[in-house]
């Protein structure tokens, strides 16, 4: 089955590979998404820094641009080449499968 209709009939097709190892999609999401956690957390360590030296904490305004598009340039990296829109809704979609209307049946409070 080609991919696009493996996907459509399966989601979590763009997560895994028939063998269930992650697929190049998922493999590249999850690359860029620790460039972005690492860019937030330098950026949170400098800033808990310069909380701690007067002179540091006087500069954070100027020093924290850098960081602030480090992260910035990650996030754009991450949605633009990490498939994160895509990714992120077929992960929600398997977080929170769609209820149905139909009545329940069996079970010990059933007839």
């Amino acid at each position: 089955m080609p991919d696009d209709r493996r996907r459509r009939a399966d989601p979590r097709a763009l997560l895994l590979d028939a063998d269930d190892r992650p697929t190049p999609v998922y493999r590249r999401y999850l690359e860029l998404q620790r460039e972005y956690d690492a860019a937030v957390r330098r950026r949170d360590e400098a800033r808990d820094r310069a909380h701690l030296r007067p002179a540091l904490l006087q500069a954070w305004p100027q020093d924290s641009r850098a960081y602030t598009e480090a992260v910035d340039a990650a996030l754009v990296r991450w949605q633009a080449l990490g498939h994160k829109a895509e990714v992120e809704a077929v992960l929600d979609q398997l977080a929170d499968p769609p209820t149905t209307t139909d009545p329940p049946t069996g079970g010990p409070h059933h007839a």
